[in-house]
């Protein structure tokens, strides 16, 4: 492999990825804190403020010794084995990442416990009953281009299917050089377009969960905390549309590679550059906007500065990360460690839509030609 090639790696997927799970601590709500709702002041607090500072560190020292640890084997390893050394870096530090976390999740526990922080008032919880009508995402008719798109993919591939070679390309190395091919066909061809249609058909889904998911609003100032709800919904709704349109592109680019005999280098650079504008723009927004709109600055007038934030139900967040009621209709929520939605395993759909993702995985391995 090319050094260009494993630096770029690094930087567009290895050092994201690694930042986010350090930074997961500062972009969750005020009123959680590893899996454990508190209030605003005990977040605030100084000795919180070092379970942060001391979790960061420490993974973040993990991870340097991993990373230089990976950088040490990858000379002696052939470039087939490069993928392997970084997904194994990931899962390692992945591993290490959810070890720290359970550790100070069943520290916040105790602490909690012992300093009472749980009060009478968190047990209520406050809805906005407005809130759909002010379209929190944008519409998924925004996904009409991205359809577009594949449907022009899919007529082209019949338009010009004798001007594709007779061996079509299924997989490259990082040098953009072709390790696995199959024999033409309409199947092979047009199985990047299946996958164009299931992932904006899972994207619209995504936008649609983010619409409809439990509200989660702080009673000190529900007004305010409304408007951030608002804002971190809309703007993670056009992430997803823009992250959608970026990856049909790169399905179809991938198709006509073979028709347009795309240089090897162009073949590694154009994804990974994709990947990276897709991740830098999630940990941008991530840092910007915070779980729930909670690191946004400008903060509508009479908004408090503290507040007790939602329902102390922590009896229902088994590990502080895996939702369990079945008494709740709510079937999506924010989480409470980290940016994004989870689901209600309580509720039979949420633990059908919890495997789905698997099933989906291994049909995709299924249907791929060997």
């Amino acid at each position: 492999m090319e050094q260009w090639t494993l630096w770029l790696l690094l930087a567009v997927i290895v050092l994201p990825v690694t930042f986010m799970m350090i930074a997961t601590p500062y972009l969750t709500r005020r009123t959680e804190s590893f899996g454990i709702g508190i209030t605003e002041e005990v977040y605030l607090s100084d000795t919180l403020k070092r379970i942060r500072s001391r979790y960061a560190i420490t993974l973040g020292v993990l991870c340097a010794g991993l990373l230089a640890a990976a950088l040490l084997i990858f000379p002696l390893q052939d470039e087939q084995s490069m993928p392997y050394l970084m997904v194994g870096y990931v899962s390692v530090a992945g591993i290490a990442s959810f070890l720290l976390y359970l550790y100070n999740h069943n520290r916040m526990k105790q602490l909690k416990e012992q300093h009472g922080w749980q009060q009478p008032d968190m047990q209520r919880a406050v809805i906005d009953t407005r809130f759909r009508s002010r379209k929190p995402t944008l519409s998924n008719f925004c996904f009409v281009p991205h359809l577009v798109v594949s449907a022009a993919t899919f007529v082209i591939v019949f338009l010009m299917y004798d001007k594709f070679p007779e061996t079509i390309a299924m997989q490259y190395d990082f040098q953009g050089q072709v390790t696995r091919s199959v024999d033409k066909s309409y199947f092979s061809l047009l199985l990047p377009v299946g996958f164009q249609l299931l992932m904006i058909a899972m994207l619209m889904l995504t936008n649609t969960i983010i619409s409809i998911s439990k509200q989660q609003l702080d009673k000190s100032d529900a007004a305010a905390s409304t408007e951030r709800s608002l804002v971190f919904r809309r703007s993670w709704s056009i992430m997803i549309v823009i992250t959608g349109f970026l990856l049909t592109l790169l399905f179809s680019f991938m198709i006509m590679t073979d028709l347009l005999g795309i240089p090897p280098f162009v073949m590694t650079l154009v994804p990974l550059l994709i990947t990276g504008v897709i991740l830098g723009g999630s940990i941008w927004l991530s840092v910007r906007v915070g779980q729930g709109g909670s690191r946004l600055k400008h903060v509508p007038a009479g908004a408090a500065a503290t507040g007790t934030g939602p329902s102390d139900d922590d009896k229902h967040w088994k590990l502080g990360i895996f939702y369990y009621n079945p008494a709740d209709p709510a079937l999506f929520l924010e989480k409470r460690f980290g940016v994004g939605w989870t689901m209600n395993m309580g509720r039979p759909l949420g633990m059908l839509l919890a495997i789905l993702p698997l099933v989906i995985v291994a049909l995709v391995i299924w249907l791929v030609p060997k």
